[in-house]
Formats: structure tokens, sequence, C-alpha cells
């Protein structure tokens, strides 16, 4: 603002001799170099801006200080100069605790990428070892795009990694059964599930930072479409180091037992209640 004209203001200035950048309130500025100057500011939410950014005061304020300099004798400006440089310096540290307190009444910006949106839309959701044996984390799957993701508590915050699509399958998200447990025994869950339209089942293990699906067998033989009520299981039944998969088919009364070789999962009669 320096390279504007320093003379002192005078009641009868026009629009055209203020700083302005363009539109409403008409007030004075104060400088380190000069005492008042005109100014022609904007009001936006009852705040006196100029330049688009910057923030003068309230428009109240500067209109106070419009009657303050224009209403003053000659002899008396330099007073008034000093009156509002005096009222602007107590003013400084209530606007600092103000934009304090409305900082932390704030909602946070939205978070960086990626923002997933409503992840609470129906989209299936584990908590699962899926990466690392120790901790638990947070797997789902998104219809959307066939895109896998999985979050890890490191420090105070869920970090996000892409965990691979899956749309070479189709839409996995139909609602075919999928089940989370430690198959394969390494001490980290595995991701299963099984396509009533082909009777195939398909596992996957993260490795190499994604889910790495294969192919893990066909019960065609128990009949097509074996999601039609009969209950599964996972647990560890007969092995200490590794789940497996139980089902229970009412139609025989026969329990089968499902085994990860690290192929495929092998089926065993395991029981019959008979009725």
């Amino acid at each position: 603002m320096s390279n504007h004209d320093e003379r002192e203001p005078d009641a009868g200035a026009s629009a055209d001799e203020y700083i302005t950048d363009g539109r409403t309130g008409q007030s004075y500025v104060l400088g380190q170099t000069f005492d008042a100057r005109p100014v022609v500011y904007s009001v936006v939410d009852g705040q006196a801006i100029f330049e688009g950014d910057i923030v003068l005061g309230t428009v109240e304020e500067m209109e106070r200080r419009r009657e303050l300099v224009e209403g003053a004798a000659p002899g008396e400006k330099a007073g008034i100069v000093r009156q509002i440089r005096m009222l602007q310096a107590r003013l400084a540290p209530i606007r600092a605790r103000l934009a304090t307190c409305v900082t932390a009444n704030t909602p946070p910006p939205p978070p960086p990428w990626p923002n997933f949106g409503q992840v609470g839309d129906g989209r299936p959701v584990w908590i699962a070892r899926i990466s690392r044996p120790e901790r638990s984390e947070v797997l789902f799957y998104f219809p959307g795009d066939g895109n896998w993701w999985l979050g890890t508590l490191d420090g105070p915050e869920l970090q996000w990694t892409f965990a691979g699509n899956t749309l070479g399958f189709g839409q996995v998200g139909d609602g075919r059964p999928f089940w989370v447990a430690d198959l394969s025994g390494d001490g980290r869950d595995d991701v299963t599930f099984y396509f009533p339209g082909d009777d195939n089942w398909f596992t996957a293990a993260h490795a190499n930072g994604q889910l790495q699906w294969r192919f893990a067998g066909n019960t065609a033989g128990f009949g097509h479409g074996i999601n039609d009520g009969r209950p599964f299981w996972t647990g560890k039944f007969s092995r200490s180091d590794k789940s497996q998969l139980l089902v229970y088919w009412t139609g025989d009364g026969h329990c089968w037992l499902g085994t990860d070789d690290g192929s495929t999962i092998g089926w065993a009669l395991e029981a019959t209640f008979e009725s």
C-alpha cells in the first residue's frame, strides 16, 4: 500500500480517491507508514473484505472508524488515529481467542484420498488379521468398483491401502457367502467365498500388498447351490494349527469338514446325526 498517495483524508473524499477493490462500504485503514487512508471494501457476512481476502474488521467497526475520522475537527485527527490503534491492539487478542474457539468447534475438513464416501451403505466389512498376525485390521469390499481396501491402525488413524480388485469374478457382492478365517494356518486370516453359479470355491491370502486369489475346489458333488440355508461354521475342529469349514446338511444329517491343504479345500465326512 506504500505506492499510494499518503495525503491526509478529508470528509469530502470521493469514491475515486479511495483504495478500492470495487464494491460497497467506505472507511479508513491505518498503516505502519501512514495514519489513515480512505478505502472501499466489500461486505461479506458482516465482515469488511478488501481485495477479496483481506479482513479489515467488521462492518460496524469500519463505519465507526469512518465517523471518528471524518467527524474530527482539524488538529484532532492524530488523536483519533491513536485511539483507533489502541482499540485495535485491545481487540487483537480477543479476535485470536474467538478464532481459536471457532476452530475448536468446526468439523474437520474432508479426509485426504482415499475418501470412501459413506461406507455404511451396506458394503461388507470384516475385522480380521489379514496382512499381519499380531493385530486385527479392517477389510471392506466396495461393489461399486470391485475394489478391496485394508485399514491398519498405525498411530492415531487407520491407514488405508488398496488390497485388490475382483471384477474378474464378476460382482462378488451378489449375496454369495464369504468366510474370513485362517484356513492356511499361517497366523493370518484368509478370505474365502463360494459361488453357487458354478459351485466353485476361491480363497485369498494377503501377499505383496494385495489379496492373492486361487481356486480352492468345487462342491458340485454335494449338489448345486449349497448356500441353500444349510449352516456353515469356521473353527479349529480337528486341527490346532488352522481353521476349517464345517457344514451340516439337514437332508441326510451329514456333517462335512473342509480342510485347506494349500491347493484345494478337501472335504471329509465328520459325523452323521440320524433322526
